[in-house]
């Protein structure tokens, strides 16, 4: 019985990304969440927030002096808390030169970026080793007489213990439930409670 938590909308997303060529295909509906718009737009932010300046001195070089020093010093503080979260998520700019390190192994990087780029990694090897494993199985179904053993065959490239197509699914889906829940805790616990004191903050005065 096929388990009801594999779910492909665990790990895909509404596309954005629908401004091509008339000549092209349509773009699908759903794409994985990295493909998307969004994801640039994050790690930009990212970027971004990390240069954010976090004490007075650096403050008051890009921005000037305030004859309200308790205002500056909030918005410094609030800063920082962008900042802060920012960096819990992962530094989009050093750790691009040496993620390829974590590439190749089973255990995901510790931080959030770091960690998405290893699962866009794994989702792509999966695929291809599920495009090769039907490539070879196909040919030899095709040629099989006997309906039962066909039956018996597809059965097998489907459920294999560790190689069917199955397996692959259940593996895959583990992972990116993993990403996800770790995704909504951050977003929840550490960058929602800076975003909004941010905004709210600088909003109402």
């Amino acid at each position: 019985m096929a388990d009801p938590s594999v779910n492909p909308k665990n790990v895909l997303v509404k596309n954005e990304n629908t401004d091509l060529p008339p000549e092209l295909p349509p773009p699908p509906e759903k794409v994985f969440a990295l493909q998307v718009n969004a994801w640039g737009t994050l790690q930009n932010f990212i970027a971004n927030a990390l240069q954010l300046p976090v004490l007075q001195g650096d403050f008051e070089e890009r921005y000037g002096t305030f004859k309200d020093e308790a205002l500056v010093q909030k918005g410094i503080e609030l800063l920082k808390g962008l900042k802060d979260a920012a960096d819990a998520f992962g530094n989009v700019v050093t750790e691009s030169q040496d993620i390829m390190k974590y590439i190749g192994t089973d255990t995901p990087p510790k931080s959030l970026f770091a960690h998405g780029v290893w699962l866009a990694s794994k989702i792509e090897s999966i695929a291809m080793n599920v495009s090769n494993y039907a490539a070879s199985a196909i040919p030899a179904l095709e040629k099989e007489t006997d309906p039962k053993k066909r039956a018996e065959d597809i059965k097998q490239l489907l459920t294999y213990p560790g190689a069917g197509m199955y397996s692959y699914a259940v593996g895959l889906n583990e992972k990116c439930n993993g990403y996800k829940g770790l995704l909504s805790t951050y977003v929840k616990d550490t960058f929602k409670p800076a975003s909004d004191a941010f905004h709210t903050y600088f909003t109402t005065q």
